[in-house]
């Protein structure tokens, strides 16, 4: 398989997971706890993820220790934070309206890194926010509709 075939199944396989985190997230709230989803996913990815990171990246385990104060916030704040937030919503949201509201965040990203950073948005940069914050709150503001657009199974 060439280089860029395995590029391609690969970007195809990310947003595969990705989607069907959302379809997971929405079947798993019926039964157990954000908080439980969260906790049992990373319990479980945490062996597999160690032994990957240790053969292809060699970390240095002294350095990490030192900083764990500072890991252990950044995990709480950005992962299990976005996780639990996203199964929270999913008790009272559908997958595809969740998906739409979360395909916003590379354009508020942006926008922070441009308010904070002070990082220069080009015109391009600032049409692309625009038009993914316009048709993200568009299409989730329209939300539930009753057109031939819409799937009955997708609610």
């Amino acid at each position: 398989m060439s280089k860029r075939a395995r590029a391609f199944l690969a970007l195809v396989a990310a947003t595969a997971f990705w989607a069907g985190n959302y379809v997971f997230g929405k079947v798993a709230v019926a039964g157990m706890s954000p908080f439980s989803i969260v906790f049992l996913r990373w319990a479980i990815a945490l062996v597999p993820l160690a032994i990957v990171s240790q053969l292809i990246e060699h970390p240095d385990w002294h350095t990490v220790l030192q900083h764990w104060r500072f890991l252990l916030m950044q995990g709480l704040l950005g992962v299990f934070a976005n996780n639990f937030l996203l199964y929270a919503a999913l008790r009272v949201s559908t997958p595809f309206a969740a998906s739409l509201i979360n395909a916003a965040n590379p354009a508020l990203i942006a926008l922070a890194a441009a308010i904070v950073l002070h990082e220069r948005i080009g015109w391009r940069g600032g049409a692309g926010i625009v038009v993914a914050l316009v048709g993200g709150t568009h299409r989730a503001n329209s939300w539930p509709c009753h057109g031939p657009d819409c799937s009955v199974s997708a609610r």
